[in-house]
């Protein structure tokens, strides 16, 4: 090993000396610039989207000051809101200008923080912006292979989904309007039939009320608004006048409010043997409500499937498979739905 001198000369090979820096005086490497950590001020910001990334933060806090550094959590804290820290260099007071910030119609929450994020290592990334999905959607936070266990892959099992948080509830406010007009001389009813249904704006107009307009609100709900409160309350009153139309009629807001909507669905794969309006209606009324069978077999041409109208209270478009039994056999169908309905005029009965 060849001598070196406590200056930090070394000796070469050829006689000569060469000056080598000291590993232990090498200074850090600095990604992007040195941050002096003294300058910095951390804050604790809380009540943020669960989706929240760090671009948008940085747009909305330009224009408080210089944004140095942002780490988002990607948790909630004890009272269930998720939080970041941010570090803001050289700025006077930004806990009041965050305060007053809004993000995506959510108030934020800061205050200096009382226990900072340490930086790590004895280097600084500065934030450079990334397109990737945001935890939870789009795709797995880690490989499948590392989502499954020993035992999972033994068992020829597939990976588990990431454990994620429900995302947060959307902030509503009521239209003054729209409450004023539904708590003037209006009622809500639900309608007795589906043929009813498609043609009461016709067949009412006919009975000579004092009704200023109809509205179709879903399912098999109807909104009949009286032109004062005294003929809205004469109709209400008088079992006999509305209960040829309606299975009850109430006030907007009396009753506690039912999803449930109006759906046409097919169903495929069914033996020959076995289209008959009996079988389509068990077969739909697995799904809820069955309003109206058309039987293939004796009213088409075409019976490579049945077509009927059900009340459904599902959220999403109806696409399944059932097991059904014939003669002791199983056979896979399929129940899927198709857009054919219309509320205009409430025509919601195409077919």
């Amino acid at each position: 090993m060849l001598p070196r001198e406590t200056d930090g000369r070394e000796a070469t090979e050829n006689g000569g000396w060469k000056k080598v820096q000291s590993k232990k005086h090498i200074k850090p490497k600095v990604v992007y610039g040195h941050i002096n950590e003294n300058t910095l001020t951390s804050f604790y910001v809380c009540n943020l989207p669960g989706d929240a990334n760090k671009m948008e933060l940085r747009s909305l806090c330009k224009k408080i000051g210089k944004l140095e550094d942002i780490y988002l959590a990607g948790r909630r804290n004890a009272a269930g809101m998720f939080f970041a820290f941010l570090k803001f260099a050289d700025v006077n007071k930004p806990e009041t200008a965050l305060n007053e910030l809004k993000l995506r119609g959510r108030k934020l929450n800061a205050n200096i923080a009382k226990h900072p994020r340490r930086p790590q290592g004895n280097s600084r990334v500065i934030w450079k912006p990334v397109n990737r999905a945001p935890p939870c959607e789009g795709r797995p936070l880690h490989s499948e292979k590392g989502l499954r266990t020993f035992a999972d892959v033994a068992k020829g099992e597939s990976a588990k989904p990431p454990n994620c948080p429900p995302p947060p509830s959307i902030i509503l406010s009521g239209i003054k309007e729209v409450q004023e007009w539904c708590n003037s001389a209006t009622l809500v009813g639900e309608i007795k039939n589906f043929d009813l249904l498609c043609n009461f704006p016709s067949l009412i107009q006919l009975e000579g009320y004092d009704i200023s307009e109809t509205k179709y609100l879903g399912g098999m709900q109807i909104i009949v608004k009286f032109t004062s409160l005294k003929a809205a309350k004469v109709f209400k009153d008088n079992k006999s006048i509305w209960m040829k139309w309606f299975v009850w009629v109430e006030p907007i807001g009396a009753r506690p409010t039912r999803f449930e909507r109006i759906a046409w669905i097919k169903i495929t794969g069914l033996l020959l043997q076995a289209l008959d309006e009996a079988n389509m209606d068990v077969i739909a009324g697995s799904f809820r409500k069955v309003l109206v069978n058309i039987s293939p077999f004796w009213n088409s041409n075409d019976v490579s499937h049945g077509k009927l109208c059900i009340l459904t209270a599902s959220r999403k478009k109806l696409k399944e498979e059932v097991s059904v039994l014939l003669d002791g056999a199983e056979y896979r169908i399929g129940v899927y739905e198709v857009d054919d309905c219309d509320t205009r005029h409430f025509s919601v009965c195409n077919s």
